[in-house]
C-alpha cells in the first residue's frame, strides 16, 4: 500500500473529514476540554462504527492530518513557529495581544489561553485520536495486514512527533498510549529521558512498518524516511552523536528521492524535492498558516516580525536574507517578516506546509560530526548550505579550523537556515544551554526558568495525580 493518497483519494480525504468528525465526537471533544481529564469515551461503539474496513480506518487517519492543518495558527499549522520564535531571539510582537506578548516577553502565565488551547490541549487531542486509531486497528480482522501496518507506522510516527514538541516546550510530560480515562487522568509527568525513550521506540517501530524510502513517490504522508529524519533529530537532542550521524546519513543517501533545491524560492513549494514530509492544505482559500499569519505589506505586524538580532545575523550577500525575508516601512520603522511562504490567501495551492526537510539533516550530521571530532566532515556539510546561500565557504572563511570556530559557525548556520521554522531556534538555545547567555542581554524579563513553558492551570486543577506539579517559577 502506498504511503500517500492519489489525487482522487486526497479529495476523498477532505470530503470525509466532516464525516470523521461526526463519527468520532468523543475524539474531537478533547479539543474543547483538558485532554487528560475528558469523560469516559464509548470506545467500543466508536471503534466498530469507524474501523469496520480498510477505508474507514484510512479515513480516520486522514481526519487527523486534516485537523492538523485545518485552522491557521494552531499547533501543527504555525503556532509552534510563532510561539517558539517569539520566545527566542527570532521574532518580536508589536500588536495589542496580551497572550502573544507573554511569549515575546518570556513572561508566560499558566492562564495563557494560547498556551492552553493551541499547544497543550491541541497536541494531546491529536495524541488521543492517534491512540484511538491504534486501539481500533489492533488485531482488527476487518483490516488487512498491509493496511494495518501502514496505519500503525504513521500513527506511531505522529504520536512520537506530538510528544517531541510537548517535551521540548514543557519539559517532563505524560507520555500517553491509551484512551482510557482512568489511565490518562492519573498519568504522571515522566522524566525527559524516559519520554525520549518512548519517542525513540515509536519512531523505530514506525521506521520498520512504513514504506521503504526507495519506493516513496509522495511526501504528503510520513514514510520511513520521515521517521528516520525525526530519529536523527531526537538522537541529536539526546546527544547520541553517532546515532544522529547514522540516521541523518541514511536520509541523505536517498538522493533519488530527496535533494536540496538549488533555488531558495522553490524550497517551500508543493513540488519541492527538499521536503521529506509536508502537509497538504485543506482550508479553501488558504495555503499555509504561516503564510496567512506573516504576509503583510503595511501597518504594524499583526502577529510578529523578525528581530533586529536575527536580521543582523546574516552575512553580506546571503540569499536567505534577500529571498526568505520581506519588509515594509511605516514612518521611520522598517518591519521584516518571514517570507519562506509567500501566499497569504489564494484559491489555488502552490505551497504545502513543510514539516521536515533535507537541509536540517545536513545540519544534524554536521553537528554530530563536529561532536565526534570530524571537523572536516562537519564543514563539508555546512558548506553545501552556504554554497546555496551564496556566501563564502567555511573552508575559506574560518581563520582556524578548530572546535570552537566550527561550533560557532554551526550555531549561526542553524539560525540562518532554520529561522521561523517549527521552533528550531528556541529548542536550540535550550538544548545547548545557550538561552541564558543569548536572551538575558536582549530580553529585559528573561529568567532561567522561562526556558520551560508553564503547565496550563486547568491541567493542574484537573489532574488526579497528586505529584503532578507546576514547572519552577510559575
Amino acid at each position: 500500500m502506498n504511503s500517500q493518497f492519489s489525487r482522487p483519494a486526497l479529495r476523498r480525504w477532505q470530503k470525509t473529514f466532516l464525516w470523521v468528525t461526526l463519527c468520532l465526537p468523543v475524539l474531537i471533544s478533547a479539543a474543547c476540554s483538558d485532554f487528560l481529564t475528558i469523560s469516559v469515551p464509548k470506545n467500543e461503539l466508536t471503534r466498530s462504527a469507524v474501523f469496520s474496513d480498510n477505508v474507514s480506518a484510512q479515513s480516520a487517519l486522514a481526519g487527523i492530518y486534516s485537523q492538523m492543518i485545518g485552522n491557521n495558527a494552531i499547533f501543527a499549522n504555525g503556532a509552534v513557529t510563532l510561539y517558539g520564535g517569539l520566545s527566542a531571539d527570532e521574532m518580536v510582537h508589536y500588536a495589542n495581544n496580551q497572550f502573544l506578548e507573554e511569549f515575546s516577553a518570556n513572561r508566560l502565565t499558566p492562564l495563557n489561553q494560547l498556551l492552553r488551547d493551541r499547544l497543550w490541549n491541541t497536541a494531546y487531542n491529536y495524541i488521543y485520536q492517534v491512540n484511538a486509531l491504534l486501539e481500533g486497528i489492533s488485531d482488527n480482522p476487518s483490516i488487512n495486514r498491509q493496511t494495518r501496518e501502514q496505519l500503525e507506522g504513521e500513527a506511531r510516527f505522529l504520536r512520537a512527533f506530538f510528544h517531541f514538541y510537548l517535551l521540548n516546550f514543557f519539559g517532563d510530560i505524560p507520555f500517553l498510549t491509551s484512551t482510557a480515562y482512568q489511565v490518562n487522568s492519573t498519568a504522571p509527568r515522566q522524566k525527559k529521558q524516559e519520554v525520549f525513550d518512548h519517542i525513540l521506540n515509536d519512531l523505530t517501530l514506525a521506521r520498520q512498518l512504513l514504506e521503504k524510502p526507495e519506493s516513496v513517490s509522495s511526501r504528503t504522508r510520513p514514510g520511513s524516511a520521515a521517521a528516520t529524519a525525526l530519529l536523527a533529530r531526537v538522537y541529536l537532542y539526546k546527544e547520541d552523536w553517532q546515532a544522529a550521524e547514522n540516521m541523518a546519513s541514511q536520509v541523505l543517501s536517498l538522493s533519488e528521492n530527496f535533494r536540496l533545491e538549488s533555488d531558495l524560492e522553490k524550497v517551500f513549494l508543493k513540488e519541492s524535492k527538499e521536503a521529506i514530509w509536508h502537509l497538504v492544505p485543506v482550508m479553501p482559500g488558504y495555503n499555509t498558516g504561516e503564510g496567512f499569519m506573516f504576509i503583510q505589506t503595511s501597518g504594524i505586524p499583526q502577529y510578529a516580525c523578525l528581530s533586529a538580532s536575527l536580521m543582523n545575523a546574516f552575512e553580506s550577500g546571503d540569499k536567505r536574507k534577500t529571498i526568505w525575508t520581506s519588509h515594509w516601512t511605516v514612518g521611520e520603522t522598517s518591519y521584516y517578516i518571514p517570507y519562506k511562504y509567500r501566499v497569504k490567501q489564494a484559491a489555488t495551492q502552490s505551497e504545502y506546509y513543510v514539516v521536515l526537510r533535507l537541509a536540517e539533516q545536513y545540519l544534524i550530521r554536521a553537528e554530530a560530526r563536529m561532536k565526534l571530532n570530524n571537523l572536516e566532515g562537519a564543514i563539508n556539510d555546512l558548506d553545501l548550505l552556504r554554497d546555496r546561500a551564496g556566501v563564502t565557504p567555511l573552508k575559506e572563511a574560518l581563520a582556524e579550523t578548530n572546535l570552537e570556530e566550527v561550533e560557532t559557525a554551526l550555531e549561526n548556520e542553524r539560525l540562518r537556515e532554520l529561522f521561523a521554522e517549527w521552533g528550531h531556534r528556541w529548542f536550540d538555545l535550550n538544548r545547548t544551554g545557550k538561552a541564558d547567555k543569548v536572551l538575558s542581554s536582549i530580553k529585559p524579563g528573561w529568567t532561567t526558568q522561562a526556558a520551560l513553558y508553564p503547565i496550563p492551570a486547568i491541567q493542574l486543577e484537573n489532574s488526579t495525580d497528586p505529584n503532578f506539579k507546576q514547572n519552577p517559577g510559575y
